[in-house]
């Protein structure tokens, strides 16, 4: 603050949950930012009533205040106009509510609770302490590059009197929203750009078959609208009904696309909403400026398709399109639609292996099922304290372990039992080398899941033991036991290796030796792994109490009773007020919200492989209607010099079979390409890849059908007819 001038009312805030206890309810955690001051002179947004936080609140010694936010006030506290100067329990620490702010204020995020943050720098080790974020508003008439560079001056003035701690950290600015976007893991950029690649194929074969449906119904009217002008019709009223009727067509067009945009919309809120919460700067649904885009788009779509091809008809080309009513144009298309036509097949084949890949194992996923009685569990995360202040580690063993000893002595709960996530949820992103590659048969190392488990925590979900054994006490320092696909992984790069326990190995870049002593079947794997055969998965055992198991999970030996949550809850503010139940839920309905996000992503990638379809067949028989209707005299005059069918429909056809050809070549190489990139199965990627190269030459062959049909039926008279 002293240093900067380019950054103004420089603040910081963390995240921290804590249980809120309400009059004669459970106590339920919520999100609260423990935030300086500063934030409301940079939000700039004044409070509903009462006061926001102001610098004495951050004093270590000042009394505990709250603010608080509007739906907060209304869903919590019944709007009570009077709430300010009410105490209220926060994380165990009775506070005085200082104010409410206005509807749709949720600065730092999406908060709706803010308290003073406090924290005293000079408690902590250099590089160590809570995670915070640091904010703060540009100067008048600084730029971005401008602060950077005074960051980065500040930085190396920094680093270089603190050589230890600070050698090797640089501060940057960027814009505020882009740390809460979600998309500075690199995993996550590459999903956002898979999906926009998805999205601009469809476009692009879109925008395609409609500049070949618009040119060849160009050329379709270009004689009535000269035989119209000829006959003495004005030359702008021909133009503004042409515009009425492509403009109607666009606004149906617009009007379908925003209902199924509001639809999708309205989907995704819901799953962004129950996944966590949605930044106050993020709103769903269809704006004024969405609407008007669309209707501007329609009324541009009407000019193309209508305006200019009825300005060029009725312009100083009669003759010409009088000649092209009775076909004398002749039968080039010209290079530019055989590209068209080409570059459409080509991106067609390219996106529909990996989306029909990614559907069918959304398909395989909901046929499966989890493979064991998720009724009769329910989950529930467990923490102590803040998350932003150190944990005592036995305090966290002593409450865990009484919470789970009464808990098992609840009606109908037959055991307990804890882990480090939800099954099918470990994190991933460790590589695993063998201690021995020799021995293991020259295994190479890959990448793996984990979770830490209590003693039984496979036997309570009846994880059935393939081989070896199950863990035992003595299993605690350097035993883990493998899933199935663990096994099968290592089989896979080692040809008639035997089996997986006794095998020893170790974390990329870690010391310590871990040996199998069993082999587990898999839970299901959420997200859907690329592989058929799901993730490979290393357990590993934890103590009573270990801080890693966070995750209690409760068996019932019949059906869940209700209110499940509320007695939870009840049931560890009992033991610590400080003890926190995140989330509680029964595991079916976990693993049924995850599915139902897969289950939509299913039906839109199946909408979207349908649509290439579709608009593909569309634009080739467009194309080879527009072909017969241009050579009709010519088919007749050789079908009256005795022209057998067979060569004319290859003489017809003999083009688009060419077309297809090579926009299958192309497309099975960039799909390939995708393949190679995310990791798919050879032979898999192989066998996908030729059954979709297949289904589009079925297509494009299909919708030759109709236009080879009337070739077939044109008469030499007819033809000789339309030319006199």
């Amino acid at each position: 603050r002293d240093e900067l001038v380019s950054i103004e009312q420089l603040g910081a805030f963390r995240t921290v949950q804590l249980n809120f206890v309400a009059t004669d309810a459970p106590p339920e955690p919520v999100e609260i930012a423990e935030i300086t001051a500063s934030a409301f002179v940079v939000a700039r947004t004044a409070p509903l009533f009462g006061r926001y936080l102001v610098p004495d609140d951050e004093r270590p010694n000042a009394p505990a205040v709250v603010l608080i936010g509007h739906h907060a006030w209304q869903s919590r506290f019944a709007a009570d106009l009077h709430i300010v100067g009410c105490t209220i329990n926060i994380g165990g620490t009775p506070s005085t509510v200082i104010g409410v702010m206005p509807d749709g204020f949720g600065f730092p995020v999406d908060h709706q609770f803010w308290i003073p943050f406090r924290e005293n720098p000079l408690a902590y080790k250099p590089l160590d302490g809570p995670e915070l974020f640091v904010f703060g508003r540009l100067a008048p008439g600084v730029t971005m590059a401008q602060a950077q560079a005074e960051l980065t001056t500040i930085g190396h003035r920094t680093a270089a009197a603190h050589p230890d701690t600070h050698a090797r950290l640089r501060p940057i600015v960027f814009p505020y929203t882009r740390d809460f976007s979600g998309l500075i893991s690199p995993a996550r950029v590459w999903m956002v750009r898979i999906a926009q690649f998805l999205i601009g194929a469809l476009a692009f074969v879109v925008a395609v078959n409609l500049a070949i449906l618009m040119y060849a119904r160009t050329v379709a009217r270009l004689g009535e609208i000269a035989i119209r002008t000829a006959l003495g019709a004005n030359r702008r009223r021909i133009v503004a009904q042409l515009f009425i009727e492509a403009f109607a067509l666009s606004l149906v067009g617009a009007a379908a696309g925003l209902l199924l945009s509001s639809i999708a919309l309205g989907r995704i809120q819901a799953f962004w909403i129950a996944s966590g919460s949605v930044p106050f700067w993020v709103h769903f649904g269809l704006s004024i400026g969405t609407v008007l885009y669309a209707v501007g788009l329609a009324a541009l779509a009407a000019v193309v398709m209508g305006v200019l091809p009825g300005l060029k008809a009725t312009g100083g080309r009669l003759t010409a399109s009088l000649h092209e009513l009775n076909g004398r144009t002749g039968t080039k298309l010209g290079g530019m639609w055989t590209t068209l036509v080409v570059a459409q097949i080509a991106v067609a084949v390219a996106v529909l292996p990996a989306a029909v890949y990614l559907s069918w194992l959304v398909v395989r996923m909901e046929v499966l099922g989890p493979g064991f009685a998720t009724e009769q569990f329910v989950v529930s995360v467990m923490a102590l304290g803040d998350d932003a202040s150190p944990v005592d580690a036995n305090r966290f063993r002593t409450r865990q372990m009484e919470f789970m000893s009464r808990l098992a002595a609840e009606p109908g709960v037959s055991a307990v039992t804890s882990s480090s996530g939800v099954p099918g949820f470990g994190p991933g992103g460790r590589m695993v080398e063998f201690e021995d590659g020799a021995a293991a048969g020259n295994a190479g190392p890959f990448e793996v899941s984990y979770l830490y488990v209590s003693l039984d925590m496979l036997e309570v979900y009846d994880a059935k033991i393939l081989t070896g054994r199950r863990f035992n006490a003595r299993d605690l320092d350097n035993a883990v036991i493998v899933n199935e696909t663990f096994a099968k992984k290592l089989l896979e790069q080692n040809r008639g290796m035997g089996p997986a326990t006794g095998l020893r190995f170790r974390y990329a870049k870690r010391p310590d030796l871990y040996q199998i002593v069993g082999v587990v079947r898999d839970f299901p794997s959420f997200p859907p792994s690329i592989s058929f055969d799901g993730e490979p998965v290393v357990y590993h055992p934890a103590a009573p109490g270990d801080l890693r198991s966070d995750v209690v999970s409760a068996k019932f030996s019949g059906a869940i009773p209700s209110g499940v949550t509320d007695r939870f809850r009840k049931l560890a503010a009992s033991i610590d007020p400080a003890l926190q139940l995140r989330r509680v839920v029964p595991l079916s309905r976990y693993y049924s919200d995850v599915r139902a996000l897969y289950r939509y992503l299913a039906w839109g990638i199946g909408l979207v492989t349908m649509s290439v379809l579709l608009l593909s067949a569309a634009g080739i028989y467009a194309l080879m209607s527009l072909t017969v209707a241009r050579r009709t005299r010519e088919i007749g005059i050789r079908a009256a010099l005795g022209a057998q069918p067979r060569r004319l429909l290859l003489s017809i056809f003999g083009r688009s079979a060419r077309q297809l050809a090579i926009g299958l070549l192309v497309g099975s190489i960039l799909s390939g390409a995708v393949f190679s990139a995310g990791g798919f199965g050879l032979v898999r990627a192989t066998v996908l890849l030729v059954a979709v190269a297949v289904l589009m030459l079925i297509v494009g062959l299909l919708a030759a059908v109709g236009p080879a049909r009337r070739i077939l039926r044109v008469q030499a008279t007819d033809a000789l007819r339309a030319d006199g």
